[in-house]
């Protein structure tokens, strides 16, 4: 009996998270295959050269704002790891760009699932606790169901992708198919792939 592999679209895998999680799915090369969409750009590109050798991957230069792009990916995944968009200071430089990438983004790629002929393709996406606002202690932790106070135009940008993240379908809107359509995972999230 042959096992199928499990095919992966992975954004954002030039940047320092992509990288690592590159490096997680290489160790890993029998058990996954990666797609990921790469910004055409110098920088990108160097980076992504580290990954040449790498036999489960392959690389397509585009962006997380051209929906045929992010379709293109997207097809034939089991699940979308969705780690790009557009960080400080380059977001609080060009809060649109910000906006534009983040959610933008995130609609192109909900709407690429949705575009499947079988949509459960699993969605992980990251955050960053910057979009619930300012952590003091004694409560420097982030709480369920506390309010979202973004200060800076990325976490803005990762803050209003969230929601539709979850609730972009009938099946999770009536809670009968949320749990591969989209989750959240900690910092952590890589030693999800490790067992």
């Amino acid at each position: 009996m042959t096992s199928k592999r499990t095919r992966v679209f992975l954004t954002g895998a030039a940047g320092n998270w992509g990288r690592f999680t590159l490096n997680e799915f290489r160790s890993r090369a029998d058990r996954f295959d990666v797609v990921a969409l790469v910004l055409p750009t110098p920088g990108d590109t160097a980076s992504i050269r580290d990954y040449e050798g790498m036999p489960n991957l392959e690389v397509r230069f585009g962006d997380l704002t051209d929906y045929a792009a992010v379709e293109s990916c997207v097809r034939g995944a089991d699940f979308v790891v969705h780690l790009g968009g557009i960080v400080s200071p380059v977001g609080d430089d060009d809060p649109e760009l910000a906006r534009r990438v983040n959610v933008g983004g995130m609609r192109n790629i909900v709407r690429a699932v949705h575009a499947q002929p079988d949509p459960s393709i699993g969605v992980i996406g990251i955050g960053t606790v910057a979009q619930t606002g300012d952590r003091n202690p004694p409560h420097h932790w982030g709480r369920i169901g506390d309010p979202l106070r973004a200060r800076i135009s990325m976490a803005m940008g990762k803050a209003r992708s969230r929601p539709r993240r979850f609730w972009s379908t009938p099946a999770c809107r009536n809670g009968s198919g949320c749990a591969r359509r989209a989750s959240f995972i900690p910092a952590c999230w890589p030693s999800v792939i490790r067992s």
